[in-house]
């Protein structure tokens, strides 16, 4: 008697509808009773790393990035880049402090947490693709932009300096380390 029971609790359970799991939200909106991240930064994060990433086409290097650290103690650039037959080449130097300082202003200045990311890849007709990340030390809010085909990086003049200033900065270390990567 007491299986039988056990077996009719069972199967009454068994046959019940059991609701199905809710459905995660779309990308960029916040599960319901999480609170929705702020838009802005409190304050525009002093000590950062930008990344600077260029992809040919049908070139002599597969791929040049220009790393760029603004910290506490140290503001550091390097220059790697990925022949297409061959070993990586690697650059690096401490950056002047008045450099540092002009590429916190224009960082600042190109607004890249704002609007227009999207840009294009021209690599399959032996063009570029161009992406600039930037990420603050400690973590927090990171943006990647395309700037190849992006026209917020000719008409908005902030972001055409940043994008001219850190071609500077490459070709310089470029030279340093006998690439040609332009």
């Amino acid at each position: 008697m007491r299986r039988l029971v056990v077996l009719m609790a069972f199967s009454v359970l068994a046959c019940s509808e059991v609701a199905p799991p809710p459905q995660p939200p779309p990308p960029g909106v916040a599960p319901a009773g999480e609170p929705r991240g702020r838009s802005e930064p409190e304050e525009f994060p002093y000590n950062f790393t930008l990344v600077f990433t260029r992809e040919y086409g049908m070139w002599k290097f597969r791929a040049c990035t220009l790393e760029v650290g603004l910290f506490v103690n140290t503001n550091r650039v390097s220059l790697e880049c990925e022949p297409t037959g061959g070993a990586r080449v690697k650059v690096s130097k401490e950056l002047a402090a008045e450099e540092a300082t002009r590429l916190r202003e224009l960082v600042i200045a190109a607004d890249l947490y704002g609007a227009e990311h999207i840009g294009e890849d021209r690599t399959p007709n032996d063009g570029i693709f161009e992406t600039l990340r930037f990420r603050p030390t400690g973590g927090g809010r990171a943006v990647v932009l395309v700037t190849s085909g992006n026209k917020s990086f000719v008409g908005n003049e902030a972001r055409r300096e940043l994008l001219q200033f850190l071609g500077a900065i490459e070709t310089a270390l470029s030279k340093d380390g006998r690439l040609v990567t332009r």
